[in-house]
């Protein structure tokens, strides 16, 4: 009989109320049992796949209950695993489908507290499990890898002061720029935090400047000028910019050049009778606006 087979068959026996309800009053906590609603049982879902974000690769979980725990506001989980094969990294698979599912349960009910999620690994194996599913033995250092574990440090970068930024070395001026471009006063500041960049290294300040361009509020010559008065000794990167601001010019230009022969040929093709949804078929540069505009305009 093949893995495949052994699987199916856990799921087919899962699958029937008398089996399941003996699974879950043979194998879940005494804790739990005694706080189960019963009859809130409900297949949640029998088999699912999910995508390993970093090995590209799908996996998948067996079988999945809801149901009630005291009232219906306190919900868990029944996860049921089946494994043929001993696996030592178990303990993260398992992580990995709880996390899937709890993101699609957050995506789908995105007001609401997140159940709680019991797993049950059944292995039907031909030798004893010879792996711990503790995860902190799968760490070389366990009690540094626990407390940070699903514990994210927050840098929330709006709230840290500048003067606090300042004082990380060389990369403090860029952090503070990366704070301010996303506010509106960061056209009044920019001259200042150039100035701030001068002991910046050379990829830093190319890095950081060229990301400012799309944020900036000013005419190109403006911006140019401010980089060659505040940065006098980095003429290359000026430089550079200069000819970043000016392939942008000219590809606005040519997108200005194919927005206005396409309005004339929608023009066109509007008095000649084409319905809107075929122009904007065939020209893709307009915008739905401008065509249902353009429409009005030629129907008079």
């Amino acid at each position: 009989m093949t893995v495949n087979n052994h699987d199916s068959t856990f799921k087919q026996l899962m699958s029937h109320r008398e089996f399941r309800d003996g699974f879950i009053q043979a194998y879940l906590p005494k804790e739990l049992l005694s706080k189960l609603d019963w009859s809130s049982i409900d297949l949640h879902k029998m088999g699912g796949a999910f995508i390993e974000v970093n090995s590209n690769k799908e996996f998948e979980s067996d079988v999945i209950y809801l149901a009630n725990m005291d009232d219906e506001e306190n919900m868990l989980w029944f996860h049921f695993e089946h494994q043929s094969t001993a696996d030592e990294t178990m303990t993260l698979r398992v992580l990995g489908y709880q996390v899937a599912e709890l993101l699609n349960y957050k995506k789908q009910f995105p007001s609401k507290k997140l159940p709680a999620i019991v797993t049950i690994i059944y292995h039907q194996g031909e030798r004893k499990w010879p792996y711990s599913l503790d995860i902190r033995d799968l760490f070389t250092n366990p009690e540094m890898a626990m407390k940070y574990f699903g514990n994210p440090l927050l840098v929330d970068l709006p709230t840290l002061p500048d003067e606090e930024l300042l004082k990380h070395s060389e990369i403090g001026p860029v952090e503070l720029m990366l704070k301010h471009v996303r506010l509106k006063d960061f056209d009044k500041k920019f001259r200042m935090q150039v100035s701030g960049l001068r002991k910046v290294s050379y990829n830093f300040k190319q890095i950081i400047l060229r990301y400012s361009l799309d944020f900036i509020d000013m005419t190109d010559g403006e911006y140019i000028k401010i980089i060659g008065e505040c940065l006098p000794d980095d003429v290359e990167l000026a430089m550079s910019l200069s000819e970043r601001l000016l392939q942008q010019g000219e590809q606005r230009g040519e997108q200005k050049g194919r927005m206005n022969a396409e309005f004339d040929i929608a023009k066109s093709m509007f008095a000649k009778g084409f319905d809107e949804k075929t122009i904007k078929e065939l020209l893709v540069n307009l915008p739905k606006e401008v065509l249902s505009k353009l429409k009005k305009e030629t129907k008079h």
